[in-house]
């Protein structure tokens, strides 16, 4: 293996880890959200949501959760 080759690898293997572990990031966020919203800790399960969001702004089921956790706190806005 050639050292671009080698190069192209460990690049490559970075970038799929750090994708990795923002993924887990965002799940763990997510979770953080729901336990807190089923305490009732409102506010703090919307930070957590924004949280998960920035780290994974495709998770749809996360912004109906963040939705539901702004009404439970009546912020229609």
């Amino acid at each position: 293996m050639n050292f671009k080759t080698k190069i192209a690898l460990l690049v490559f293997l970075v970038v799929t880890s750090a994708q990795q572990v923002s993924a887990q990031e965002a799940k763990d966020w997510f979770e953080e959200g729901n336990r807190l919203g089923r305490d009732g800790h409102y506010s703090s399960a919307v930070e957590a949501y924004q949280r998960s969001l920035k780290l994974n702004p495709n998770a749809t089921v996360v912004y109906y959760n963040l939705g539901l956790a702004y009404k439970k706190l009546q912020q229609y806005e």
